[in-house]
């Protein structure tokens, strides 16, 4: 078999450069977050049970194997009427040029079996804190590089994202419940106000 003399070049189309949080957690009945935005992705997936996810001006009601995924700055909730189990990891991402919004996805099989890989690395590499919460903030954000299990994690958390965008699924629609709507309406609103503050 001839080799070729001029070797192909890769690129990475995504790349996960830094690690904000991640955590797996259950969630008691009735409970609410109020809410956060920062400038850094993250991935929010319901384990178990039904959570009401908000995500800049968009609601949805997710059930177990969905997930949803929040750009950097965007607005986010969480609330559950009954007790529900959640993972969420934030990070940093080079080379993703496309163009994603919000958008709440169903997994395939394969896809949740990536993501409780992932959440199995996430457990293995950092110290548990506060029940079951994983932080990234482990000595001074000096991670033992010689551990493999980094670079899985790392490795899973790109594969994720690579299937999410290679499918170009169309997301699933919002709630449209009168309470939904109201929030909406009320979000366009605050983004107007905010946009002739800035004129």
């Amino acid at each position: 078999m001839k080799h070729s003399d001029r070797p192909i070049p890769l690129r990475d189309r995504i790349t996960v450069s830094q690690l904000y949080s991640t955590y797996t957690h259950t969630f008691p009945k009735n409970y609410s977050f109020k809410g956060e935005r920062h400038n850094f992705w993250e991935i929010g997936y319901v384990v178990e049970g039904i959570a009401g996810i908000t995500s800049d001006d968009k609601v949805y009601k997710c059930k177990e194997g969905d997930l949803v995924i929040h750009p950097p700055n965007y607005f986010h909730t969480s609330w559950g009427t009954k007790e529900f189990k959640f993972f969420t990891i934030s990070f940093a991402c080079d080379y993703f040029d496309l163009e994603i919004q919000s958008y709440n996805i169903r997994l395939s099989e394969e896809e949740k079996i990536i993501v409780t890989a992932l959440m199995q690395e996430a457990k293995i590499c950092f110290p548990q804190t506060q029940g079951e919460f994983y932080y990234t903030q482990v000595d001074n954000n000096r991670l033992d590089y010689r551990s493999r299990h980094y670079q899985l994690l790392k490795n899973y958390l790109e594969i994720l994202l690579l299937r999410l965008i290679k499918d170009n699924r169309a997301e699933k629609s919002p709630i449209q419940s009168q309470d939904a709507i109201k929030y909406t309406i009320s979000c366009c609103f605050l983004k107007r106000m905010f946009a002739a503050t800035l004129r």
